[in-house]
């Protein structure tokens, strides 16, 4: 290939003349013969494979967490469990912070709406298992 500007000889890789330094016009690549014009995405007869979405592991940690949260919570009534007074709230207060960022990303970015509700049910069941502490301390 010759650059434009000085007729020197310039390599197919070359972005600009090395003894100008003019840019060098890339020609166009063609097409692969068999294509005619490109698919456009909702055009009748355009496919497009897409990957399906893969579970969040954020909204299952946060389901768990909700669920020990209100277990602990309920154990913590029982004497001589020092363990569980200070875990139920800590556990629940994650669960609900995990779960909201779960379904604030599924939302975004989108993903499986089975994950969406464990977050929302992991978030409830923070919260939940929170104000039963709360509860068991004013009662005791």
């Amino acid at each position: 290939m010759k650059c434009e500007e000085c007729g020197s000889i310039v390599s197919d890789e070359d972005l600009f003349c090395g003894v100008c330094g003019a840019v060098v016009d890339v020609p166009p690549l063609e097409a692969p013969a068999g294509d005619s014009a490109p698919t456009v995405l909702g055009e009748p007869g355009a496919s497009v494979a897409q990957a399906p979405a893969a579970s969040d592991s954020r909204a299952n940690a946060a389901f768990v967490l909700g669920i020990i949260s209100i277990g602990l919570a309920v154990v913590s009534c029982i004497p001589f469990v020092n363990f569980a007074s200070c875990l139920g709230p800590v556990i629940g207060i994650v669960a609900v912070v995990l779960g909201a960022i779960a379904r604030r990303d599924i939302d975004v970015q989108g993903g499986l709406e089975g994950d969406r509700k464990k977050a929302q049910q992991g978030m409830i069941m923070g919260i939940v298992g929170f104000v039963l502490y709360m509860v068991m301390i004013v009662l005791a």
